[in-house]
């Protein structure tokens, strides 16, 4: 499929999607301040800020996974925005931003697993969706599951994959029940996922299952699942990359193209977004609650400093590095076709902007 070729008429609104993880556009999102930049309560012209998830038109809804929609920002899991660009989609990377998100493998207490070594012979879940444009999920799981394995001097061939066809997401946009917040993953989506995961487990259809952010903790204290690998614990960052660590930023080459000054607004709000979050761990984690539908307990046990730290957008060697790491994963293992020549990707002028204004603003302020 070549997205571009799919790309749906431009209009005058502005669109964005986000995934359910902590990024300083969920955090700006949240506060209000992307909604009142765009649509000009700052001063600046006024334009529509709307939602993917608020239209229940399946194109420009999967527009979140294939950017195939005119204007449109997207933060959030690396793995669409990259098989979009290799399929064609006409984006550029605006920044990085990296919290690092908890990747484990966990087992049922008695199963007498209790390290990587020990899933050599085992049954391991590993989901399939079949009407998503890209399998972000089966990826990312998969690759959970390579280091793990990696980590025992074992391979992806000394474990079964026992397949499930997932239901998340599946349901078409006219008949979706759609989230208050305009977020694509409402809290029936969420539940899905956690019953797709747990119920293979505990009735001993799979010995080991791999989890991603608050799920982990959560299925610890639900069933006693004993965590046997924890990629997230990893001393190099490098070493954590997958789906959403990190988490980058993404826009539509036509609005950089027709509309800088947007872009540059969208990006400053961010950078301040950042600045606010660094002594506000406690408002950072209710806010991520809401936006992962979970409780606020869960989310300050299953995320280290980075929830807060890591709330910045970069273009830096590390950031550029993680997503190299990324393009060869999907590559070498068949989820994209074509590799994604991650230089030519970038447009630093926006963040460089977005810099320059931010810094003027902070010092008027302080004047």
């Amino acid at each position: 499929m070549n997205v571009a070729a799919r790309d749906i008429e431009a209009n005058s609104d502005v669109w964005y999607s986000r995934c359910p993880v902590p990024t300083p556009f969920a955090v700006a999102l949240k506060l209000g301040w992307l909604q009142s930049a765009i649509e000009g309560a700052d001063g600046g012209v006024g334009v529509p800020w709307r939602s993917l998830g608020e239209s229940r038109d399946d194109a420009i809804r999967n527009a979140h996974f294939t950017h195939a929609k005119a204007d449109v920002f997207r933060h959030g899991g690396n793995i669409p925005p990259l098989w979009a660009r290799s399929e064609g989609a006409d984006t550029r990377l605006l920044g990085v931003s990296w919290v690092t998100m908890r990747q484990q493998v966990q087992v049922l207490p008695d199963s007498g697993i209790r390290s990587p070594k020990d899933l050599a012979g085992r049954k391991v879940l590993i989901q399939r969706n079949p009407t998503a444009s890209i399998d972000y999920w089966r990826a990312s799981t998969l690759r959970t599951y390579e280091a793990a394995l990696a980590s025992a001097g074992l391979g992806l061939g000394d474990v079964t994959f026992v397949e499930q066809v997932s239901q998340v997401g599946s349901q078409p946009g006219a008949t979706a029940k759609l989230s208050p917040d305009g977020s694509l993953w409402t809290a029936d989506r969420s539940l899905t996922r956690r019953r797709e995961l747990l119920l293979p487990l505990v009735r001993g259809e799979v010995d080991a299952i791999a989890t991603q952010a608050h799920y982990g903790v959560e299925f610890e204290g639900l069933i006693g699942a004993l965590t046997i690998f924890d990629r997230s614990l990893s001393p190099s960052r490098l070493d954590r990359v997958n789906n959403d660590t990190p988490d980058i930023l993404t826009v539509s080459a036509s609005l950089i193209d027709r509309r800088p000054e947007i872009v540059e607004r969208v990006l400053t709000q961010l950078l301040r977004a950042r600045d606010w979050a660094r002594s506000r761990r406690a408002e950072v984690v209710r806010l991520m609650a809401q936006e992962f539908k979970t409780s606020e307990v869960l989310v300050d046990q299953s995320w280290g400093e980075d929830l807060v730290d890591g709330l910045d957008v970069d273009l830096g060697e590390e950031s550029l590095a993680a997503l190299q790491s990324q393009n060869e994963f999907l590559l070498r293992h068949g989820f994209i076709r074509k590799p994604v020549d991650i230089q030519a990707w970038i447009d630093p002028r926006p963040l460089e902007a977005a810099r320059l204004r931010h810094a003027e603003q902070r010092q008027s302020t302080n004047v």
